[in-house]
């Protein structure tokens, strides 16, 4: 079976937020202008995609408007080079970021190819 992601990431990422995240909790570091970008030009109707590079479908395709709580300046915390960054990732189907104890449940957004549009 082929990675559905890594066959179509080249036509995906003109639409969606592409985010590697090859660690067992699907860890990720999304940038706030990156995001601005895709929701200048597609306001909510665009979606994070949490994605691992295997052979295996392993991905969490899950719409702005759901992480819209979490996405938020007061949550963005400093990473490398003193870049602004939302560093999260998931556990028990439930999305976090490291500077707030919200979730999002995600489990109904693992491989749900069918939220993507190109």
């Amino acid at each position: 079976m082929a990675n559905f992601i890594f066959e179509r990431r080249a036509a995906l990422k003109r639409r969606h937020y592409l985010l590697l995240a090859n660690q067992v909790t699907h860890w990720f570091n999304a940038a706030p202008n990156v995001m601005q970008d895709y929701r200048a030009r597609f306001g909510d109707d665009c979606c994070v995609v949490l994605w691992r590079d295997g052979p295996d479908d392993d991905a969490y395709v899950i719409p702005f408007k759901r992480l819209r709580s979490l996405f938020t300046e007061k949550n963005l915390v400093r990473g490398s080079g003193e870049h602004l960054r939302w560093h999260g990732g998931i556990r028990g189907n439930d999305l976090s970021l490291r500077s707030t104890e919200e979730t999002v449940h995600v489990a109904d957004c693992y491989n749900a190819f069918e939220l993507l549009t190109c």
